[in-house]
């Protein structure tokens, strides 16, 4: 008769300590993976809003463009606030007009203005520098949108930038 051994030999399984090591391992590749995924979607959802905040300028730009230039001299231009974009209804100016104007629209995610702050997801702040009299230079446009819309625009790191130039000669 053989004599008994008590080693693993003939046994099949794991042994108690082998499977705590295995779940610490996987508990701890879980946890980097649940990170990681917190991270991916905070970068989703800035790039999203980056997104729509630069179609929202790109908007405002289109519609600017859009504003029919002045006659031909010698007729004058008409005054400031007949010379308005169709859709925002923000007043361009031509040479000779004041030197800097700054507008400020209040828009919802679709891009609808508003005038309660409170209502609204995006503020544009839309700067116009036209050229001086008698010059043929082109108008400066600059368009900073920031997010959310109640929020100061001094003290928000949510911003995207856009600038063109307008030729209205």
């Amino acid at each position: 008769m053989a004599p008994k051994t008590w080693g693993r030999r003939g046994r099949r399984g794991f042994s108690l300590v082998e499977v705590a090591i295995a779940l610490g391992v996987v508990a701890f590749c879980l946890v980097a993976i649940v990170g990681i995924l917190v991270v991916g979607l905070k970068s989703v959802a800035t790039a999203t809003q980056e997104r729509a905040a630069l179609v929202l300028a790109d908007a405002v730009l289109v519609d600017i463009r859009s504003t029919p230039a002045p006659k031909p001299k010698p007729r004058a231009a008409p005054p400031l606030d007949q010379r308005k974009s169709p859709r925002y209804q923000i007043p361009v100016p031509d040479a000779g007009d004041p030197p800097v104007t700054a507008y400020t629209l209040f828009l919802t995610d679709s891009g609808v203005t508003t005038a309660n702050p409170a209502e609204s997801q995006f503020r544009l702040t839309i700067t116009l520098t036209p050229p001086p009299a008698a010059s043929r230079s082109a108008t400066h446009v600059h368009v900073r949108c920031t997010w959310p819309g109640s929020a100061d625009p001094a003290f928000q790191s949510s911003a995207v930038e856009t600038t063109t130039l307008l030729d209205r000669n």
